[in-house]
């Protein structure tokens, strides 16, 4: 029996030779002796795995920080390139440099990102968790950074490195101690409050579920970007960051109730839901049917939705459902209709054929009415448990693009599918 062991704890080699030469010496049987021998080995191979796991786990903190941050910056840069049609063979992570602040702490690490012979860049705040800023093709920046001087950063498109009592900054300005020492403060104080505001907006309350479960693109970006992305889907004229199609505007149920009150001297609040049969009538016009809207008014519409919904201090989705269905066959269209409940399949189904779906959340005794638009997917698998009881886990995470009746109507606004939300209902129309 031959037994190999590790040249990086010769303690334990030593006192595993004497041990083998004692036992092979002793009066006991053969099957006696190798039962002992394999125990201790087994034993000694345990114990070294500990030692060598611990040494790991204490000095590679900040390597695997670094891994994480480079993944989410490539997938970044990559997602910029393919979402432009620009292709490429080969992308990978070239480099990371750490960003110091005045005091000397890592508040930044700017990744540097290789495509097919070119750097592109990437600089991550530490701080907010947020990328503040990126380059393609950016030899001078890259250059900068790959220089091996320590450099200090103070915020977007703010380096310097140091030269006795001055910083110079990448353009070769010269400033005085006190005045970066002042910028770094304030970018610091700065990006510590971006940070907390968005830990309080995502604060689950029942006293304030409107702003829970609803995240931007940086949001999900910097939660999940270095996740794999499993697949993402937009109706025509939607993307990830806004509103492409040319003419394509959708209102705010603020704009609707304003209008209302000037036409009627009477206040409206709580119409998330004819709000949202407005915004999927505007889809529908955008997209040919050009009688979609009522009169070609988004604020005659609204009327008309308001009143078949039966509004009193808010609506029920099955109504606002009805009063869509309504107003297509008053305006002479016939209508495909799905309803479906939970289930994230059924709303990713929908998006591929180019349906926009109609939706309903609620959380606690709260609910809102969105136009969903979008999905993106995202999967991350891990390992769980300890040796020899690991196993690899896979989480999904939904998001669903919606157009939420807010004054973000427009812009990137996405539901946690995951999240917050108690029950959700959906109805894909389609009309024709």
């Amino acid at each position: 029996m031959r037994v190999i062991f590790s040249d990086k704890i010769p303690a334990t080699k030593d006192l595993m030779e004497k041990l083998m030469s004692k036992i092979k010496t002793s009066k006991l049987s053969m099957a006696t002796r190798l039962l002992i021998l394999t125990l201790l080995t087994f034993s000694i191979l345990l114990g070294s795995f500990a030692i060598v796991n611990n040494s790991i786990g204490a000095s590679a903190s900040n390597e695997v920080e670094h891994i994480n941050h480079a993944n989410l910056a490539r997938d970044f840069i990559s997602f910029q390139h393919t979402s432009r049609g620009v292709e490429y063979e080969n992308i990978e992570v070239y480099a990371t440099v750490n960003l110091y602040d005045e005091l000397h702490s890592i508040v930044g690490v700017a990744v540097i990102i290789y495509r097919d012979g070119e750097l592109d860049y990437v600089v991550m705040n530490l701080i907010t968790y947020e990328i503040d800023e990126w380059g393609i093709n950016e030899q001078y920046m890259v250059s900068r950074f790959k220089s091996g001087e320590r450099i200090y950063y103070g915020g977007a498109l703010t380096f310097s490195t140091r030269d006795g009592n001055e910083f110079v900054d990448f353009n070769g300005t010269r400033h005085d101690r006190a005045r970066f020492e002042r910028r770094s403060r304030e970018f610091r104080e700065t990006a510590r409050g971006r940070r907390n505001a968005r830990e309080r907006e995502r604060t689950i309350t029942a006293s304030s579920p409107p702003a829970n479960g609803m995240l931007n693109w940086s949001q999900i970006l910097a939660n999940h970007g270095s996740h794999n992305l499993v697949e993402f889907r937009y109706v025509s004229g939607i993307t990830w960051n806004g509103v492409s199609g040319n003419g394509l505007v959708f209102t705010p149920q603020s704009t609707l109730n304003l209008n209302y009150r000037i036409r009627h001297g009477v206040n409206r609040s709580m119409t998330c839901g004819p709000t949202m049969v407005v915004n999927m009538l505007i889809y529908f016009q955008w997209r040919g049917f050009d009688r979609a809207l009522i009169n070609g008014s988004i604020h005659d519409t609204f009327e008309r939705a308001l009143h078949l919904s039966g509004w009193n201090n808010g609506t029920f989705f099955s109504r606002d459902r009805d009063a869509l269905r309504t107003i297509l066959r008053q305006q002479g269209y016939n209508y495909t209709m799905n309803t479906y409940g939970g289930n994230f399949n059924n709303f990713a189904n929908s998006i591929r054929q180019g349906r926009p779906v109609l939706m309903e959340m609620h959380h606690g005794n709260w609910g809102h009415g969105v136009v969903v638009v979008g999905f993106e997917h995202f999967s991350h698998t891990y390992q769980t448990g300890i040796w020899p009881f690991r196993r690899y886990v896979t989480r999904n995470f939904h998001f669903l693009r919606v157009i939420d009746g807010t004054a973000y109507s427009n812009s990137s606004r996405f539901v946690d599918f995951n999240g917050i939300f108690t029950g959700i209902n959906g109805a894909c129309f389609w009309i024709h």
